[in-house]
């Protein structure tokens, strides 16, 4: 029986070492995060992108517009999504009790809150997850790509010059004014 196991084990070694190398392509951090977490893709899909449905044009919209997401927290689960023009958001995986006996009854992103320039928005209220659209097309439009010429605009950036005109802030919120 000790001569079976130790003539396995000498066989196993013996085929790993004579295995030829497989070469895997290292996957980046943005595609590992859209790969094995499917409430995260959704919630990018329905933020950042004109889909309604996961497909190869809603992944190719990410990718034009995100350039990396890192999970930043482990408890509570928090995602970095940081944009093209550096800018970023905060995903944070925060489902309430009945959320998580009820899974079926809930949207993927019922389950996010997003933090967008400072501000944070339940993603299953509707008119929160509104404002928190319009708050990523502000941040889309502080620091615009420009895809013109890609080289012009890094030795701008590099240098310190500014490539557009600043907006004007924008106008308080009703909170704010009742202040």
């Amino acid at each position: 029986m000790k001569d079976n196991i130790f003539e396995n084990f000498k066989r196993t070694i013996y085929e790993a070492d004579t295995a030829p190398e497989v070469k895997e392509q290292e996957e980046s951090d943005m595609d590992k995060t859209l790969r094995k977490s499917q409430k995260v893709r959704l919630t990018l899909m329905k933020l950042i992108t004109s889909q309604k449905d996961w497909s190869d044009i809603a992944d190719e919209e990410i990718h034009d517009i995100v350039t990396d997401i890192k999970c930043i927290s482990k408890r509570p689960t928090t995602f970095r999504v940081v944009f093209k023009n550096s800018n970023y958001m905060d995903l944070k995986y925060d489902p309430t009790p009945q959320m998580v006996s009820h899974p079926d009854k809930f949207a993927a992103t019922d389950y996010f809150r997003a933090r967008v320039l400072g501000k944070t928005y339940d993603l299953g209220v509707n008119s929160q997850y509104e404002q928190c659209l319009d708050q990523i097309g502000v941040a889309m439009r502080q620091n615009p790509i420009d895809t013109s010429n890609p080289d012009e605009q890094d030795q701008a950036t590099a240098s310190g010059e500014g490539g557009g005109e600043e907006e004007s802030p924008l106008p308080p919120s009703p909170e704010e004014e009742k202040k």
